[in-house]
């Protein structure tokens, strides 16, 4: 019992001791520091450059320290090199500058500037960094009197999450200038791509035969170059077809254009003679027009197929461009000018859109636009 009373003796000296500590060691709450103004943030923008400037609001003959970023629009990436000028302009007075040779770090000019008079002046930031230069205007910086205090703003920003430029700057990430634009109206239709007129070409049979099975016909989508071989065609087994017979037709007109202009040559040696009348020159010279005009196609025709050793008939492509449709396919018989594939230049489509009638005056304002 008396080792109880004893402990609660020491435990009630303890307490009286702390709290007397307490007492000594206590103060009233300081008072918050009070009257010390927002830093002023400035965004402002050239044709080449972004600016995002902090300072502490300027106090005439005291130093005041400029945070400055600075953004190449072009790529929204640092400036890293070159100079920079700043350039305050009072409302009346000759201009203050201050010179900074290089950027901290990437992007970022630290300057302490003194201006010596209150009021307010316009800066001019001025780049000259190795092959880019700009220049970017604010067009109002408020310099106080000493003991003045600055005007009140919303601070703001309370529970905002801060995207620095620094971070901005590693991303592929942009920030712009709104500008107001008309939209303008739009017509939902549908429509196609169809080559220029003069770019597409379909390969057809020159005579008719049976798609050979030794070449592969190019498939859709493949690149074909003018007079290549695109298809190989074997010979008919009837004797009315294949190159044999377009041979034959070829020497045939050959020769009746060589008797036409035989003919044609005589009768005007005998009209110039007064032997023949003009008449007579007239039907030669037809008859050796019209002679002309059966050969060319089979000339053509001998100039874009050429056989081969084993009496297949080689077909080559007109023009240069890109295989859309194919028609035939190996081993299938065609008949002489039967499509076998078609090829378009695709460098150049235009659009074909089937507008609704009532559209059509929307259509025509939008292009008149």
């Amino acid at each position: 019992m008396s080792i109880y009373k004893t402990s609660m003796k020491y435990i009630g000296i303890l307490l009286v001791l702390l709290f007397t500590l307490s007492g000594c060691t206590h103060k009233d709450p300081a008072p918050a520091a009070g009257g010390e103004a927002e830093p002023i943030k400035v965004t402002a923008y050239s044709a080449k450059s972004e600016l995002f400037m902090e300072y502490d609001p300027p106090v005439a003959g005291e130093k005041t320290g400029f945070l400055i970023h600075l953004t190449r629009l072009a790529d929204f990436k640092p400036i890293t090199e070159g100079g920079l000028k700043m350039v305050f302009t009072p409302s009346a007075g000759e201009p203050v500058t201050f010179t900074m040779p290089a950027p901290t770090r990437a992007g970022i000019y630290k300057a302490e500037a003194t201006l010596a008079n209150p009021g307010k002046y316009t800066l001019k930031l001025i780049t000259e960094g190795k092959g880019f230069a700009d220049e970017i205007t604010v067009s109002e910086v408020q310099v106080l009197n000493k003991g003045e205090k600055p005007a009140e703003g919303h601070a703001g920003g309370e529970g905002a999450i801060a995207y620095l430029k620094e971070q901005q700057w590693v991303v592929d990430f942009m920030v712009t200038q709104p500008v107001r634009k008309d939209l303008g109206s739009f017509v939902t239709t549908t429509g196609e791509l169809v080559p220029v007129s003069n770019a597409e070409a379909t390969v057809a049979a020159p005579l008719a035969g049976i798609i050979s099975t030794t070449r592969q016909l190019p498939f859709i989508g493949k690149r074909v170059a003018k007079g290549e071989v695109v298809a190989m065609i074997d010979p008919p087994i009837r004797p009315d077809g294949g190159i044999g017979q377009l041979g034959a037709a070829y020497a045939e007109a050959k020769n009746r254009v060589a008797l036409a202009q035989k003919e044609n040559d005589r009768s005007k040696r005998l009209h110039d003679a007064k032997i023949a009348p003009l008449k007579r020159v007239e039907e030669a010279e037809l008859a050796l027009s019209s002679a002309k005009s059966a050969l060319e196609p089979l000339e053509r025709s001998m100039r874009s197929v050429k056989g081969e050793g084993s009496g297949r008939i080689a077909v080559r492509a007109p023009v240069s461009g890109t295989v859309v449709e194919v028609t035939a396919g190996a081993g299938k018989g065609v008949e002489a000018g039967q499509p076998i594939l078609r090829i378009v230049n695709t460098g150049t489509l235009w659009l074909k859109a089937n507008l609704p009638a009532s559209e059509i005056a929307i259509a025509g304002r939008s292009l008149d636009a």
